[in-house]
């Protein structure tokens, strides 16, 4: 097997050789197959028509059409339970509840964790009814606004005049909304709007101003659009839902011995973990954490960075690795010989596995055997030095027990500027995989 690496003149010349004899002898044992999940199954576009599914912008998630492939391929059937450890905005859950599985999810961010479990409610006639009556009643031009205006500096700076006056009534709306049930469905409504209508757009590691940016005039109708809209998509859902668990923690799924879930086991596991690439997940949904009121002063995104996988540079940055990894060790060092563009980032990189090998031991002492395990990840690159995520996470998995399975490629994808050398193109094995793995 050849590795496509382009070879620098500073490169470390007694690494090299060592480094690309790592990489061939990785995917010559865990060999990678072609999958076939396309790539909209593995981001936010495969959800966009699907009910339910669509109700929140998470660019970070995949569709449903993983989830049910993960069950019918291991035959997860009801009553089972399902656990997903980094459950972002439910899909692997509202999934599971439509095929009458149990399915509990960890996430760190409170805006996926609320935006899960909203998308997870059982809602009855009698909720519907609440809500369109609620929405007959008192949603209208005369609403008066949130006392609360989100502490957030730049936040008059996000819409024209009157669409700040807009979302605070909004937001005045949904507060003074005693049914808890219609209350968090408006607010996510009206984090949807955040997001998709603010002059930020959601740009790799963080927002970036929007180069186009054309409001509407007001955002009164499209808030109303979205209700009916989800009211929509519950009526799809039968009538009498299967009698299910469903439930989003907010915390790390490392904590999960501290949780009600901590003696529980569980029949299989799907996730998609934070990849290796910097990204700061609490940067990239700042205004919702803002004008959501999930925040209220900048040190409170501290205590979120501190439980987050050592994936970004912004987190609590602990040098300290509980279990040392020869094969990463290697990548990192030969990766130090590079004038990357943060120092940290080796290091960040050495606790990234580490953390990953704390959460798929935790995984392990969680199954039943015989209890399948997918894992959705993309490799990294950085100064054209491949980070083989997908073959490091398999060969962890296999050393704590794992059986390795196979690794399916969903899609080639290229590294960002920051990645990649000017003068390189896309790397062999820089790709989105699928790991499966076994207790």
């Amino acid at each position: 097997m050849s590795v496509n690496v382009v070879r620098h003149l500073d490169l470390n010349e007694s690494l090299y050789p060592e480094y690309v004899s790592l990489i061939e002898s990785l995917y010559r044992q865990y060999p990678v197959n072609q999958s076939d999940i396309t790539k909209e199954g593995v981001n936010f576009s495969g959800n966009k028509n699907i009910p339910i599914a669509r109700w929140f912008y998470y660019k970070e998630a995949y569709s449903p059409i993983v989830v049910e492939k993960f069950l019918r391929e291991n035959q997860i059937s009801e009553g089972q339970s399902i656990l997903d450890p980094f459950c972002g905005v439910g899909t692997t859950l509202l999934e599971c509840k439509k095929n009458g599985v149990n399915a509990v999810g960890f996430d760190m961010s409170p805006v996926a964790s609320f935006v899960s479990n909203v998308k997870c409610n059982n809602y009855d006639s009698k909720d519907v009814e609440f809500i369109c009556d609620y929405m007959e009643q008192y949603f209208d031009d005369s609403l008066s606004p949130s006392k609360n205006e989100p502490p957030y500096g730049k936040f008059n700076d996000l819409f024209p005049e009157n669409l700040t006056k807009d979302l605070l009534r909004i937001k005045g709306f949904y507060e003074s909304c005693l049914n808890e049930k219609a209350k968090n469905l408006f607010k996510l409504a009206y984090l949807s709007i955040v997001g998709e209508f603010s002059n930020r757009v959601k740009d790799g590691n963080g927002l970036k101003k929007r180069k186009k940016y054309n409001p509407p005039s007001s955002l009164m109708p499209i808030f109303r659009r979205k209700i009916d809209e989800y009211l929509q998509d519950i009526n799809i859902l039968p009538i009498e839902p299967k009698p299910v668990i469903t439930n989003c923690v907010n915390d790390s799924i490392l904590n999960i011995n501290n949780s009600i879930y901590s003696k529980d086991k569980f029949d299989g596991v799907i996730f998609s973990p934070p990849y290796p690439n910097c990204f700061d997940y609490t940067e990239v949904y700042k205004l919702e954490m803002w004008l959501g009121g999930f925040v209220s002063h900048v040190k409170d995104f501290r205590a979120y960075r501190d439980i987050m996988i050592r994936s970004s540079i912004n987190c609590k940055f602990s040098h300290t690795i509980e279990h040392p990894n020869n094969h990463v060790n290697l990548i990192c060092d030969y990766l130090s010989t590079f004038d990357i563009w943060n120092e940290k980032i080796p290091l960040m990189i050495k606790g990234y596995f580490d953390d990953m090998t704390k959460v798929l031991m935790k995984l392990y002492d969680q199954l039943h055997n015989n209890s399948p395990v997918y894992i959705i990840v993309a490799n990294s690159c950085y100064k054209s030095v491949l980070i083989p995520t997908d073959a490091l996470l398999a060969s962890i998995g296999h050393n704590i027990g794992f059986k390795v399975e196979g690794i399916e490629e969903v899609r080639k994808i290229r590294a960002s500027s920051q990645q990649m050398s000017v003068k390189d193109t896309c790397l062999l094995n820089m790709r989105e995989s699928i790991i499966k793995l076994r207790k």
